[in-house]
């Protein structure tokens, strides 16, 4: 583990009388997409002391640690177990992370086994869905800049995802690599991403018609995603799983 990130989680779990159960990266580290100059992301689930939950006055839910190089949030056991019960995205995303700081393995291997049985591949879509809208959308202007190619790197990653989920029925991989793995059936989407990665990491450059040619390609796709994620299967979470999962948290 950093020994800084690991030092910030002692010191928030001292100073908020809290147990850290599992801390992640969730930004461009988490997708094997950061520089050396990337901030951190980090995010966590912890909880409290099981008497702490009994009083008139619930705990917090939510925990912030923010300076210069470092964006920490977590959330409390239940905050994240209620989030679970709707299929959230970010935490998903979390427990897939490629870069795992902490994790106690009872909290962790549960936890990404209910995920695997019980969350819903048409939220995701749907979650995956709005991110293609939303980036495609970008205006580009006369030059590429680093946010149009970061903007873009999310493109093909949403793109990439939501093809994982509509053509195998299966979870996408958070790190950029594998989950270009995963969708090697794409070859326009694989060569853009290679452009890209290699951009950003100002390893080679990316031109303005490269990404207005891909910004066409995904806007012509969008509709045909659209009918194929309302098609995806839901699935429904187990209340009495949870809430023994939430039992063995406390034991």
């Amino acid at each position: 583990m950093n020994k800084q990130v690991e030092e910030k989680l002692k010191q928030i779990e001292k100073q908020y009388h809290v147990k850290v159960l599992f801390a992640c990266e969730a930004g461009s580290r988490a997708y094997d997409l950061h520089t050396p100059s990337s901030d951190y992301d980090i995010r966590f689930i912890y909880k409290y002391e099981q008497s702490r939950y009994l009083h008139l006055y619930r705990p917090s839910e939510v925990i912030n640690a923010k300076d210069i190089n470092y964006d920490i949030q977590g959330w409390d056991l239940y905050k994240a177990m209620h989030l679970f019960t709707k299929s959230n995205p970010s935490l998903y995303e979390w427990m897939h992370s490629s870069v795992i700081y902490h994790e106690v393995p009872a909290f962790a291997q549960s936890m990404r086994k209910m995920i695997k049985t019980s969350y819903s591949f048409k939220t995701l879509g749907f979650h995956y869905l709005k991110l293609l809208n939303r980036n495609s959308k970008r205006n580009l202007t006369f030059s590429v800049t680093i946010e149009d190619i970061k903007v873009s790197l999310h493109l093909v990653r949403s793109y990439m995802s939501l093809t994982v989920l509509i053509k195998q029925q299966a979870f996408p991989e958070l790190s950029f690599h594998k989950l270009m793995t995963q969708t090697e059936h794409e070859p326009f989407i694989l060569y853009m991403s290679r452009l890209l990665v290699r951009a950003k990491q100002q390893q080679g450059t990316i031109s303005l018609q490269d990404l207005k040619e891909l910004k066409r390609f995904v806007q012509s796709e969008i509709l045909r995603l659209e009918q194929a994620v309302s098609s995806l299967p839901e699935r429904r979470f187990n209340s009495e799983e949870i809430n023994f999962f939430l039992l063995q948290q406390h034991t």
